[in-house]
């Protein structure tokens, strides 16, 4: 018998605000279990998952909190992001297991619906 592989949950509520410095992510864990968060960024004009840029990993000691329970907030300061870039994040355990892509989430400037 093969051993049975179990995938870190993926989360489809990534939310975005309008952060101090630009896009701002707001996610939450979907267990302990989770080694560490990638953050991917896209922007057109090629909006295609396998062209997503890796941007940020972050640990579980480097997670900002939210005001909301078990909520935690990614801040992209990149002076670049232009409207229309998109994000989602995946998630790692302990053995390098991914989840799949989170919902992705779109940066429209200043206003989000």
């Amino acid at each position: 018998m093969p051993p049975i592989i179990v995938y870190p949950n993926t989360i489809n509520d990534l939310e975005m605000q309008v952060g101090t410095r630009g896009p701002r992510l707001v996610f939450k864990l979907p267990s302990s279990d989770v080694e560490h968060i990638e953050v991917y960024r896209q922007c057109p004009p090629l909006l295609v998952e396998a062209h997503s840029q890796l941007i940020a990993r972050l640990f579980q000691d480097e997670l900002v909190e939210a005001n909301k329970p078990n909520r935690f907030i990614f801040e992209d300061g990149d002076p670049n992001v232009r409207d229309g870039c998109r994000y989602a994040m995946r998630f790692v355990d302990s053995t390098g297991f991914q989840s799949r892509y989170s919902n992705f989430v779109a940066w429209l400037g200043q206003s989000i619906p």
